[in-house]
């Protein structure tokens, strides 16, 4: 996460055991729940189990670099950052790996596949802000993030389009030190 040390100071100093930012994506989830979200920046795939409440939280970034797969089965859910290793836990399963015609159309055509689908029948590929909540039932209930208003605000000529690169790119240098 880019400048999760200014979200880390935002947080309960007393329950933090380590200076990572998967420590602080986790705190956040926790105090906030998906809307902890919305403090963080960058790129990265989360699978978060509320024992409380008996719920999973699945969810990757706006920009959808770091991908996530799911298999929604009646009763749970399987899910992996890779599709190799979600294909081993079907089988493992017992679930028939199938190839999505679809998708496989797609994929020879453009020469990948786009989200949600998955060249894999049944499997879901996360879109950029997708989150899921897995109830204890093994029902899913979906939501969608977009990019912030800010990042949408349309740019009027050369000079605001040269002073927004700047300052972005000051930003993100600044986040990344």
């Amino acid at each position: 996460l880019y400048g999760f040390q200014g979200v880390r100071q935002s947080l309960d100093p007393a329950r933090l055991q380590t200076r990572s930012d998967t420590e602080v994506l986790l705190r956040l989830l926790m105090g906030r729940g998906l809307s902890g979200l919305d403090s963080v920046n960058g790129m990265y795939a989360f699978a978060q189990y509320d024992g409380s409440a008996r719920r999973t939280y699945l969810g990757i970034d706006l920009l959808g670099i770091k991908p996530l797969y799911a298999c929604a089965m009646p009763g749970f859910v399987l899910f992996s950052s890779e599709l190799r290793s979600l294909a081993e836990m079907m089988r493992e399963c017992g679930i028939a790996l199938r190839l999505d015609q679809e998708s496989l159309a797609q994929y020879l055509r453009y020469g990948w596949v786009k989200a949600p689908r998955s060249i894999l029948f049944g499997v879901h590929k996360f879109e950029p802000g997708e989150c899921w909540t897995v109830l204890p039932d093994g029902g899913i209930q979906m939501a969608g993030r977009s990019l912030p208003p800010a990042a949408q605000e349309p740019i009027e000529g050369l000079g605001q389009a040269r002073q927004r690169f700047v300052e972005t790119l000051d930003q993100v240098v600044a986040d990344q030190l």
